[in-house]
């Protein structure tokens, strides 16, 4: 019986006396790649390591990667190193080595990309809308902001259901890309207009310095790769058909409502109104231009091809915003317009009058400024006659 004792107590004095394990590695993990916007919770990251032992033993032992989460950005395309913390309460000598893994982010679609930018919110439904995948081959988008949205629906005095109501949704997507890459440096070195998936064109041009679509949309700055092409964020909205189709106003000719757009472009008026400018139009009415066109003899497609159209038009808007009771109440006055020649302002028989033309009705355009319905087609000075 003494013998075993002694021996027992051998036994565990040699045990106590025997070295701790020493670690000798830890296991490398293989690189993670995920798609950019994939949130951190969603990583696929591994939720132990294999450690071995100088012994030859091997133990699997819990990581937690919450700490790590600060070092990674899904909103940026790049390599992250991550690194682990053990999770076991006495931590011993483990704390000479630390789990790491590599997580690479990818590019995202084009669609994801669009959908993920919070200020793109009118743009992803309408490409939604389209009910077309281009993810096929590559694309570049050019998306507007929902504030370059708000801008164009105040400026034709409607809103973001009635415009989805009426657009084309594919016609206004297709004239907002172009086929292929494009980042920012390879559209400011083309010399020529490229064609839109829609096929209009659209011109890259320097405005001040900064580049712009078509003399009027800038770029926002924004990391754009997309999987399959290229995401560009820009502050106004591109004007095409599919555009003034859905904006077309009953009180207003289709058709000189589609020109006086172009004049606004050719002219810088709406690169006045987009930089923050506020503008008044005195706007004829549908009738008032119907009567115009009767008495000079002659269609709108023949009024429209003149040269001295784009100055009838421009001749109808003048800078800054004024109210009809504003006017009213300070007439008579004389207001300079986009021809550098003015407008009378003037109270007949109690009613607000520009020139000779009756104001009829007038809508608020919030920032960006005032329309003005009149019931005659307003004539510059300069202007004799339209033979």
């Amino acid at each position: 019986m003494k013998k075993i004792l002694i021996a027992g107590l051998l036994l565990f004095i040699f045990a106590a006396c025997e070295e701790p394990r020493e670690i000798e590695e830890i296991t490398s993990y293989n690189p993670v790649e995920v798609e950019r916007y994939t949130a951190f919770d969603d990583l696929p990251l591994p939720e132990r390591n294999r450690v071995h032992f100088t012994d030859d033993s091997r133990e699997l032992i819990d990581v937690d990667w919450s700490a790590t989460e600060a070092d990674y950005d899904k909103t940026t395309t790049g390599t992250y190193t991550l690194e682990g913390e053990w999770d076991v309460d006495e931590p011993g000598n483990l704390d000479g080595f630390t789990p790491e893994i590599e997580v690479k982010v990818t590019p995202a679609s084009a669609a994801e990309t669009i959908g993920q930018q919070a200020s793109l919110s009118t743009f992803a439904t309408l490409l939604e809308m389209s009910g077309e995948d281009f993810s096929a081959s590559d694309h570049t988008y050019f998306a507007p902001t929902d504030d370059a949205f708000t801008t164009l629906f105040n400026v034709f005095n409607t809103d973001e259901d009635a415009f989805k109501d009426t657009v084309d949704a594919e016609a206004f997507i297709k004239s907002h890309m172009l086929e292929g890459t494009w980042d920012k440096a390879a559209l400011s070195d083309t010399d020529e207009p490229l064609e839109a998936k829609s096929g209009a064109t659209l011109a890259f041009t320097e405005v001040n310095g900064d580049l712009r679509i078509d003399g009027t949309a800038g770029f926002e700055p924004f990391e754009g790769e997309a999987a399959d092409g290229h995401v560009h964020i820009i502050d106004a909205v591109l004007l095409s058909d599919a555009v003034t189709d859905a904006l077309g106003d009953e009180a207003i000719d289709p058709e000189v409502l589609d020109a006086f757009i172009d004049e606004l472009i050719e002219s810088g008026v709406f690169t006045h109104i987009i930089t923050g400018g506020e503008v008044t139009a005195f706007f004829p009415s549908e009738t008032a231009f119907t009567e115009f066109l009767d008495e000079e003899g002659m269609s709108a497609e023949e009024f429209l091809e003149m040269d001295v159209a784009q100055d009838v038009l421009l001749y109808h808007i003048v800078p800054d915003a004024y109210l009809a009771d504003t006017l009213y109440l300070n007439a008579p006055k004389t207001l300079p317009t986009f021809t550098d020649e003015e407008l009378s302002i003037e109270v007949i028989d109690d009613a607000l009058h520009v020139n000779d033309a009756r104001v009829l009705y007038s809508d608020e355009l919030d920032d960006i400024g005032l329309l003005h319905t009149i019931d005659e087609v307003l004539i510059p000075p300069h202007v004799d006659d339209f033979d």
